[in-house]
């Protein structure tokens, strides 16, 4: 991961990180002192849990609180005999460990969606058409791999520690969303959000001439991360997809994982990423041979 993706997901995360620290912090305030004092000491030492632990105890502690974070559980018998032929495709591709999980809401999108250190959530709704033979096994296969390569394209230690951390922005964020929904029917709200630069510029201007200059960086700050975070986040992701994709690529599913996300109703990709995932054909065709795997998968 080099040092621009990095920044990426800095300026992507940041905005999460400080507002929910803030939001730790009225938390505690409001708390009586004892209550809140003990906060501030519980909190550090179970996010230098989440961040750290790794094996043991400790590593199976916060792989359950992965699960619970990414709002999944454990696959049930049966559905892991309906995942069984995918598992086994898996192996044979050999790629790296991961832990499936299936999705407590039972959403058709996005089918398959990474999270955590090594989890791969997978949806029932997924589950139920391979049961039922509606979706192929090497389809489902590719598009775990992509999710896969998609983990281990970015470093995955602190995934889980941000991820309880930033619980409170989630929280605001789902909030936001509906009344976002909502507010999009309104033409004016609308009109609105799109002149938010030229009304935000103002509100700066007026501010710094009155005198206020606390308020006129507080605005112009709230004004710069909307447009900053969603442009980092997009690019952040375009560089992990296009990291995952090379990863299904060097497994020769790139055409596989196309047939995959039109099958799941996925976003048409751009002319750019189909040609990227269409180039392992040409260059089986030109070697004469698929390229060979050179990793392994240890199934949950």
């Amino acid at each position: 991961m080099g040092n621009g993706t990095r920044m990426l997901r800095l300026v992507a995360v940041g905005p999460a990180v400080v507002m929910s620290t803030a939001a730790w912090l009225m938390l505690t305030a409001l708390l009586p002192a004892g209550a809140g004092g003990l906060v501030l000491v519980v909190v550090p030492v179970v996010l230098a849990v989440l961040w750290f632990g790794r094996s043991g105890r400790v590593g199976r502690l916060v792989n359950q609180v992965g699960v619970l974070l990414a709002g999944a559980r454990e696959p049930t018998a049966k559905e892991l005999e309906v995942l069984r032929p995918v598992i086994a495709r898996l192996v044979e591709l050999e790629v790296d460990p991961t832990q499936l999980l299936v999705s407590r809401p039972a959403r058709p999108f996005p089918t398959v969606r990474p999270f955590g250190r090594d989890q791969v959530v997978v949806s029932p709704v997924l589950i139920e058409v391979v049961r039922r033979r509606q979706f192929a096994v090497e389809h489902a296969a590719a598009l775990i791999t992509h999710d896969i390569g998609w983990l281990r394209a970015q470093p995955t230690r602190a995934a889980v520690a941000i991820a309880a951390w930033a619980l409170p922005w989630r929280a605001l964020s789902t909030m936001a969303s509906g009344l976002g929904t909502a507010a999009r029917r309104v033409p004016l709200v609308e009109f609105a959000w799109k002149l938010r630069l030229l009304v935000g510029t103002v509100a700066v201007i007026q501010s710094a001439a009155e005198g206020r200059m606390t308020s006129a960086v507080l605005v112009a700050a709230l004004l710069a991360v909307t447009y900053t975070t969603p442009a980092a986040r997009r690019a952040h992701d375009g560089r992990l997809q296009t990291a995952a994709d090379r990863y299904v690529i060097d497994r020769g599913l790139g055409p596989t994982l196309l047939g995959a996300l039109a099958q799941v109703g996925a976003p048409r990709p751009e002319v750019e990423r189909i040609r990227r995932l269409q180039a392992v054909v040409h260059a089986e065709a030109s070697s004469g041979s698929p390229t060979e795997p050179v990793v392994r998968l240890v199934p949950s």
